[in-house]
């Protein structure tokens, strides 16, 4: 009951009802962003309030007392419900919005009117920001991959969610993309989703250790795509393991102070520093015991690899400007042309 009291306050809070709370502009490291940390570090490790009606209903005792607890667990659904457009459409530094993401998961477990209401909504809308969207992402997809299973597939909303994020795995946004092709070809393995289930065959035929999965071969395609595509793998190795950890081992104090929600530990810091030590991530790991976010890792790895192209394009052009030089060019006119790389590191300039 406590714990509920502390979520209705708390709810009230980052939703509108704290100034403070509710600031989009602070700094890293700021008193705003100590207060923001250990509210929602607050609201995770209240959240054993989050009771499901039918956990409550199965537990037994006198009617009144039941009827009652019921009626508790309907109020603080209504205000999930209510708050979750403002607390996650707030822009927020990622171990902040990383704390927000994993308590709205929890509470779509244990409230899935959220998803149908809130987060379904945000993610069939095409004119919803990156921001937002990427985090409805995540708990949508959270909630299918570890909610009961039976309840998830008798309800459809595998198949709704998993139809609702496809289409941003094609977003301009490259960072809402990522996440979205992480969400799809994990739902798609713990999934039987349109007949897909792990391992694809790509044999037009279907056969192979996929079950059925000539059952839709639009499915069976995307996820041998997300599967075997080199860029695609990378990109999922720098996202960690976003939909396949007990989130709720993470959810007791020690482990919230220690870093431990993400599962990642704070080790991810390393990976958003260059050479020199200095560091491109937006949110500095460890501060009051936040993790490197999801949001942190993929941060990194899109900066890796913008400066991995950026290095290619460099080399092409030197290789392409030594020829012009070699050929006698007077520099009346820029070079260009088409230069490839070989797997030695030396440049092949293709010319007529």
């Amino acid at each position: 009951r406590g714990s509920g009291e502390l979520l209705r306050v708390a709810l009230a809070a980052v939703s509108g009802g704290d100034a403070v709370l509710c600031q989009e502009t602070y700094r890293r490291g700021s008193s705003v962003h100590r207060r923001k940390i250990r509210a929602w570090q607050l609201m995770c490790a209240a959240s054993p309030a989050l009771v499901p009606l039918c956990d409550l209903a199965g537990a037994g005792g006198e009617v009144a007392a039941v009827a009652a607890g019921a009626g508790a667990v309907r109020d603080l659904g209504a205000l999930l419900v209510a708050a979750a457009p403002a607390a996650v459409a707030a822009h927020n530094l990622p171990g902040v919005r990383g704390y927000a993401e994993l308590f709205y998961t929890l509470a779509a477990i244990a409230h899935p009117h959220l998803v149908d209401a809130i987060a379904l909504p945000a993610l069939r809308d095409a004119r919803s920001k990156p921001g937002p969207t990427t985090s409805w992402i995540i708990v949508a997809t959270g909630y299918v991959l570890r909610a009961p299973r039976s309840a998830v597939v008798r309800s459809g909303r595998d198949r709704d969610v998993l139809n609702a994020v496809m289409p941003w795995a094609l977003a301009h946004n490259h960072m809402l993309r990522v996440f979205a092709q992480v969400a799809v070809h994990d739902m798609m393995e713990g999934f039987s989703l349109g007949g897909v289930r792990g391992e694809v065959s790509d044999s037009s035929s279907g056969s192979g250790s996929g079950s059925g999965s000539a059952n839709d071969p639009m499915l069976s395609a995307v996820l041998l795509m997300l599967q075997r595509n080199s860029e695609m793998v990378k990109a999922r190795a720098a996202c960690g393991s976003i939909f396949k950890l007990d989130i709720y081992a993470q959810m007791e104090p020690r482990a919230l102070l220690a870093g431990a929600a993400g599962g990642e530990g704070t080790g991810g810091a390393d990976a958003s520093n260059d050479e020199d030590g200095a560091e491109h991530g937006p949110d500095a790991a460890g501060f009051e015991g936040a993790p490197a976010s999801a949001l942190d890792r993929v941060e990194a790895f899109l900066h890796m690899s913008r400066r991995e192209l950026r290095a290619e394009r460099e080399s092409v052009d030197r290789a392409l400007w030594a020829d012009a030089m070699a050929a006698g060019h007077d520099c009346s006119a820029p070079v260009n042309g088409i230069g490839v790389l070989r797997a030695d590191g030396a440049e092949d300039v293709l010319g007529p």
